[in-house]
């Protein structure tokens, strides 16, 4: 088997978190509490040098910092991290509402970063509405301290019905405030009953225009009231996403080239195609389901839960098991339709 090898990586800090975002993998059921179950675990500067130096990896030109569960601004040494990841491009996205203004400053310094900074309102009160935990005023001051010492920034923004109307005035927010770009978005997780949000203050509802997943407003909205039980769904279970004919835009797709476009790496220390695998093999643990992707590796295939594990084997070693080259090539599992195919 001749080795590709990835261009890029995603790459998951830290599996803490300052924020309770109400539709974050890492936020259980409707109690707005971290998974239980949820192991808190970082990557140390010397693990990641050690990772980067790989042969495997001599082909990584840039590196996205984010992850399925965890925030920069929780991780032990930021500073120490960063600096681990060498010279290489970096985004980082971030709720931005940890961390000193000392630590922004010097970020703002950095060459070759940018940072997109999720700021849901332009407010405190719309902001923490679905970024809870974090204050909307800490967050513009972190932002404007790295923005003001020559850092890259945008102003990303995810759009619910409570604060839709504040899109303009945002938009001018950023422009004033330096942010090279203002980046307006629609959750895509309202397809999925266990992530509705209904705790005593509010339900969370979509943008009236939001047509994410390929469900309309009012095709969400009937199907989260359907009375069904959160643990007796599956992660992909939800009407009119998946379909077999829809395409699908890869992270991971080597296409015509002989590299990796990106690849994942999570806190815990294991090697995915993408982001998205590590999220479907996570809730089909919480909720003891499979969908088409575990089932072929877990499953049919035989792997053990191991078999991507970056402490017991090489990227190489991972590589080798066809695992990347599959994903890549046939994209034919539930996840890959429900979060990657072209909206319907």
């Amino acid at each position: 088997m001749s080795s590709h090898l990835p261009m890029s990586i995603h790459l998951e800090p830290t599996t803490a978190c300052n924020a309770r975002c109400p539709q974050c993998t890492r936020t259980h059921d409707t109690t707005m509490n971290t998974d239980p179950t949820l192991e808190i675990t970082e990557w140390s500067a010397k693990d990641i040098k050690k990772l980067l130096e790989d042969e495997w990896m001599s082909r990584v030109v840039s590196i996205l910092v984010n992850g399925n569960f965890g925030d920069i601004v929780m991780h032990t040494h930021p500073k120490e991290f960063i600096f681990a990841l060498g010279g290489r491009h970096i985004t980082i996205n971030t709720n931005g509402g940890g961390l000193s203004v000392d630590f922004w400053k010097w970020l703002g310094t950095r060459p070759n970063v940018r940072v997109d900074f999720a700021i849901d309102g332009v407010n405190n009160d719309s902001h923490s509405k679905y970024r809870r935990n974090t204050r909307y005023e800490t967050v513009i001051r972190n932002a404007r301290a790295y923005i003001d010492a020559g850092g890259s920034a945008n102003w990303v923004m995810t759009l619910f019905k409570h604060n839709e109307n504040e899109e303009e005035q945002a938009s001018k927010l950023a422009k004033d405030y330096g942010f090279k770009r203002f980046l307006p978005r629609f959750s895509d997780r309202f397809g999925n009953k266990n992530l509705l949000i209904l705790d005593g203050e509010y339900e969370l509802e979509p943008a009236s225009a939001s047509t994410t997943s390929g469900l309309t407003t009012t095709d969400k909205l009937e199907y989260h009231n359907l009375e069904r039980n959160p643990k007796e769904m599956s992660f992909w279970e939800s009407p009119n996403i998946i379909t077999s004919d829809r395409g699908v835009y890869c992270y991971a797709s080597i296409g015509n080239s002989n590299f990796f476009h990106q690849i994942y790496i999570s806190a815990d220390k294991r090697l995915w195609s993408c982001c998205h695998m590590s999220h479907s093999v996570e809730l089909s643990r919480r909720f003891n389901k499979h969908d088409s992707f575990t089932k072929t590796f877990y499953l049919d295939k035989g792997y053990s839960e191991d078999f991507n594990s970056l402490e017991k084997y090489t990227p190489k070693e991972i590589y080798e098991t066809g695992m990347l080259d599959t994903i890549s090539k046939d994209w034919q599992f539930d996840i890959c339709k429900l979060t990657c195919g072209k909206c319907a």
